[in-house]
């Protein structure tokens, strides 16, 4: 990963780093799993705190399966979670989400950093479950006649998901075109018209 330490920076020491990692692959045609991942570390010891989450997700953002683990914490009771994984399993990631994972997770009924983690990971979800389902694993079977149908599959898929994709917006209106700008250059870098 390109290391962004140099922009805005901070004008002392740094007295804790949280790091967030989320990965997303898919699993077949109608499943991906998503990896968010938590350390952190006060200045420059170890990490104090290690959790991770992992979902199964079918395509129409439904949770089919859930873990957390916490391979390091800094009490026993990290690892004693109240309202445990299980409770996502039939949820959907998709709107409302946040609100169910505050109302679920939030305060005192489990830990913050899970919360955190699973409040971060619903964007990264629908981005990478975008890539995940509508490109195929190898650039080679993108060709130049599923490219536009693709790419619109896509779009479609993350309407109003942002503002870049907000479903007037320029991106939204060019891809509607049959325009790609530069995204297959950007997404697989060996690509050729």
């Amino acid at each position: 990963m390109k290391d962004y330490s140099s922009y805005l920076p901070l004008k002392n020491e740094p007295a804790h780093h949280r790091q967030i990692k989320i990965t997303t692959c898919r699993l077949d045609q109608n499943h991906i799993q998503i990896r968010a991942e938590l350390q952190d570390q006060r200045g420059d010891s170890a990490p104090i705190h290690g959790m991770i989450i992992r979902l199964c997700v079918r395509r129409d953002m439904v949770i089919t399966q859930a873990e957390f683990s916490s391979p390091k914490a800094p009490y026993v009771e990290c690892s004693t979670y109240k309202v445990g994984p299980e409770r996502l399993v039939g949820k959907s990631a998709g709107k409302g989400f946040t609100r169910f994972v505050y109302e679920t997770y939030g305060s005192v009924n489990s830990c913050s950093h899970i919360v955190t983690l699973l409040v971060n990971l619903a964007p990264a979800l629908r981005q990478g479950m975008a890539f995940a389902m509508f490109f195929p694993d190898e650039e080679k079977q993108l060709t130049k006649n599923t490219l536009i149908p693709t790419v619109q599959g896509m779009a479609k898929f993350l309407e109003d998901s942002c503002m870049v994709w907000a479903k007037n917006s320029p991106v939204q209106k060019d891809i509607a075109q049959g325009e790609v700008r530069n995204l297959p250059a950007r997404i697989y870098p060996n690509f050729r018209k």
